[in-house]
């Protein structure tokens, strides 16, 4: 999965790990926690442009529009090929 173009926040039992605007050391520890967590669900609020991504072992994965930007938010990946992507103009594909 790819995040971009977008702000966003990894949480742990609804603790803030990170941040986009975090020191990459911070992302990396907070990435640590989230290994190996299955991601079980998806919400999309298409008005607000909010995704949160839910986690089998707690893990919430928040993204929302820091710009006017058009470009696509995250997108899902399965090998090469893109399968789900949502961006800031609220389109989901």
């Amino acid at each position: 999965m790819l995040v971009d173009c977008c702000g966003w926040r990894l949480l742990q039992d609804d603790s803030e790990l990170a941040r986009w605007t975090s020191s990459k050391r911070k992302i990396n520890i907070a990435l640590l926690a989230f290994e190996g967590q299955i991601l079980s669900n998806i919400e999309i609020d298409r008005e607000k442009l909010l995704t949160t991504f839910e986690f089998d072992l707690s893990g919430q994965l928040h993204t929302f529009p820091y710009s006017d930007e058009t470009d696509a938010h995250w997108i899902i990946y399965q090998s090469r090929s893109s399968v789900l992507s949502f961006g800031a103009n609220g389109i989901q594909s």
